[in-house]
């Protein structure tokens, strides 16, 4: 029987994540919201020095006082960073990302490796600019130390932090048999907001298990499964078909990185199951890290576009309706067909936790029954909610898959 406190905000499902580059780029520009900020390179616009104050904020005129706390002459200060002084678990792939108490487009920054020579790495703003990223030109190295050092006026910041042991070399027969409960608490969607918001809500409910299995050539592919939230964890749901991305069907096996722990999977008509229903991908990418035990997935990206009618909606105009409205996302033509509307939505931030779980095939179970399961969810998802009833499959639908425009 269907438990509604913690399927109430199922309505929200998941899943899984944007593709982004290697080095774990941020997405895609074109899927920024309108009110999301711009990224600038090393030298951002800045105002015009006033005539009665060089380099001070604001027209204080203390250009012979000393500032307090090693602000340096401009009085801006560091508010946080991240990773945080003295941590041990930044990802290699990550950036370093720095906020500041105001305008900071004079501020410079550098990173040293743990024998003090310098990083190459590019310094990209935010539009106000008081926060930035520091982005190495290649991925940091593993269980290793660094040095960040923040040049603010004649003052200088520093502070050392570790990269995490992810990263490190796993073998594809290390991950082969390993099911994981996808964990969608800290995911995010840079193209829908809303989105991200509703897959950290749903966290708790629903997911996906998915298996890795090493094939020839150190290549892998992934065997899906939906699942709900049972008494001993997340179990695969009896209505769902399972899923397999790279199988040949969809697209080519994945691969793992030779000597990493990357993992990367791609291809166009995925269909991926969701109790009964199924959703179809016109194109799709996954990707992230496995632990260093191989234990974990980390840091794992889902792209791709959903073909709208597969969200079973009377039309596709009201399937497109739906992503505008609920979503703030959009209807585009599919690469494969262009006569046919897909949805972008990108969804990253993903994590997975081994489970005694197994993804097994379907046994018979009436199609009324899965029908009535569904529907119970739905029904102790969305009662508090003002969607149309036609809405509920598809907006659960919706929240089931992340996606990015291929360029």
């Amino acid at each position: 029987m269907v438990n509604c406190s913690w399927l109430r905000l199922l309505s929200l499902l998941l899943l899984v994540v944007a593709s982004l580059v290697f080095s774990g780029c941020a997405g895609d520009a074109a899927y920024r919201t309108s009110g999301a900020p711009e990224f600038y390179d090393e030298g951002p616009p800045g105002p015009e020095p006033s005539s009665d104050d060089d380099d001070d904020v604001g027209s204080d005129d203390d250009d012979d006082e000393t500032d307090d706390d090693d602000q340096g002459a401009s009085g801006v200060h560091v508010v946080s960073t991240v990773p945080a002084p003295g941590s041990d678990s930044h990802l290699y792939r990550a950036p370093i990302r720095l906020e500041f108490s105001g305008y900071a487009a004079s501020v410079g920054v550098s990173l040293y490796d743990d024998e003090g020579y310098s990083v190459p790495a590019q310094l990209l703003w935010w539009d106000d600019m008081s926060s930035c990223e520091l982005w190495p030109v290649a991925p940091l190295t593993p269980d290793s130390d660094y040095e960040v050092v923040i040049a603010i006026g004649d003052a200088a910041i520093e502070f050392e932090f570790r990269t995490s042991t992810v990263g490190l070399a796993v073998l594809p027969s290390d991950v082969t048999g390993r099911v994981f409960a996808l964990d969608f608490s800290l995911a995010e969607s840079p193209s829908s907001p809303t989105l991200g918001g509703l897959l950290r809500a749903s966290s708790s409910s629903a997911t996906w298990l998915i298996s890795p299995s090493a094939l020839e050539g150190g290549e892998i592919d992934f065997e899906m499964a939906f699942a709900l939230a049972g008494p001993s964890g997340f179990e695969q749901s009896t209505c769902s078909s399972t899923s397999i991305l790279g199988d040949g069907t969809d697209g080519s096996p994945g691969t793992l990185e030779p000597g990493g722990s990357y993992f990367l999977a791609s291809g166009e008509g995925l269909v991926l199951a969701l109790d009964d229903r199924s959703l179809v991908f016109d194109i799709w990418a996954l990707s992230g890290d496995f632990s260093a035990e191989a234990d974990e997935l980390v840091a794992v990206d889902f792209a791709g576009e959903m073909v709208a009618t597969s969200l079973g909606l009377a039309s596709e105009a009201e399937a497109c309706d739906l992503a505008e409205t609920e979503l703030d996302s959009f209807c585009l033509p599919c690469l494969s067909d262009p006569m046919q509307s897909c949805i972008p939505v990108g969804v990253s931030g993903i994590s997975g936790l081994q489970t005694s779980e197994d993804i097994v095939p379907p046994v018979g179970v009436a199609e009324d029954d899965c029908q009535d399961e569904l529907s119970g969810l739905l029904s102790c998802s969305f009662t508090s909610s003002a969607v149309s009833p036609n809405s509920f499959v598809a907006f659960a639908l919706l929240l089931l898959a992340g996606f990015i425009r291929r360029r």
